[in-house]
């Protein structure tokens, strides 16, 4: 297993206990962010995309991300 990829399952494994009442696809986005970010050191989408264990590509990978910034079904203050 790639240190990439130890870094998202370790993030998905707390997310899981921490957020119980999020949905899977948020759960795997939120994951993706936080891996992204640790590991870019970059807050921006499209460097966070370059980082993230997916097999999506990076283009795919910012898009979901973007709609998910934007759904404001996703209770930011409940999750935080």
């Amino acid at each position: 297993m790639t240190n990439k990829r130890k870094v998202y399952t370790k993030i998905m494994q707390k997310l899981k206990k921490m957020m119980p009442q999020t949905t899977q696809n948020q759960m795997v986005t939120t994951a993706i962010m936080v891996a992204g970010i640790v590991l870019g050191r970059k807050a921006q989408l499209s460097a966070i995309s370059l980082e993230v264990p997916h097999p999506a590509k990076p283009a795919s990978l910012e898009k979901r991300m973007q709609r998910f910034v934007k759904n404001e079904r996703f209770e930011v203050a409940v999750n935080y």
